[in-house]
């Protein structure tokens, strides 16, 4: 196939142009190289597909400027995000795993540059592996996952953290520079129910220019609104501080 285009009265579903190699015998589509333009967003594919009872197989792709809001209204999560990435997945119905390496803004947060190894089953997506540089400069190694059977979403993250921001995550809040090991138990993706409930063990951090030589203790996040739980443990050299309740 050399080239094919679809207009549409629906602009999601728009194809500018189409090109690749596909192929289909006795209920299998093959297919390599299909590149797909529709907008801003480019996409190339290769793949193996069983299309029978219980569709199954293997995919790889390559996107930039994907927008996933588009994508995942008809298959998937629904997501939110103009991203560029480049991985596989295997698929059995609508349960599939894979791996990505992931650049642009997804729900809350910018991504430099994030590897994922993912699951997705039952409107569950779990992540065994998250690496990389994301929020502009915060360094991440953890594991987490989001629940979509709730509403409003659930989401877990624990991971090392190294030059995280809080004010790169929720805007006019604190500037900080935080690393160690962080508990991140979320709801929404929505600013105005966002609710953090994090567990942090930190080391040589800062928070609003105060020095933390280390540090730990559990606190509360809201868009407006930072509240340390039982007393939160801040050391700098031999002096140790305890912190509890809202800060303005």
């Amino acid at each position: 196939m050399e080239q094919f285009e679809f207009t549409s009265s629906k602009k999601k579903l728009e194809l500018n142009a189409a090109g690749g190699k596909v192929t289909f015998a006795e209920n299998r589509l093959l297919f390599q190289d299909v590149a797909l333009l529709s907008g801003e967003s480019r996409l190339k594919l290769s793949g193996n597909v069983d299309v029978s009872d219980t569709p199954s197989g293997t995919v790889s792709f390559a996107a930039d400027n994907m927008d996933l809001a588009d994508i995942t209204t008809y298959i998937g999560p629904k997501l939110k995000g103009v991203v560029d990435v480049n991985g596989s997945l295997d698929f059995v119905g609508s349960s599939l795993n894979g791996t990505v390496d992931i650049g642009g803004e997804f729900l809350l947060a910018s991504f430099e540059n994030l590897f994922v190894d993912f699951s997705y089953s039952n409107k569950l997506l779990q992540f065994d592996t998250l690496y990389g540089t994301i929020l502009e400069d915060c360094a991440v190694d953890g594991t987490g996952y989001i629940d979509f059977t709730n509403r409003p979403e659930l989401y877990m993250m624990d991971a090392t953290i190294k030059g995280f921001n809080l004010n790169n995550l929720i805007k006019n809040t604190f500037e900080s520079d935080l690393n160690g090991n962080v508990i991140i138990y979320g709801e929404s993706f929505r600013n105005a129910d966002l609710t953090l409930d994090i567990r942090a063990d930190l080391y040589e951090s800062s928070f609003d220019e105060y020095p933390i030589q280390r540090g730990g203790g559990d606190m509360v996040v809201t868009t407006d609104s930072l509240v340390f739980l039982d007393s939160f443990r801040v050391e700098y050299f031999e002096n140790i501080f305890y912190a509890s309740g809202p800060i303005d």
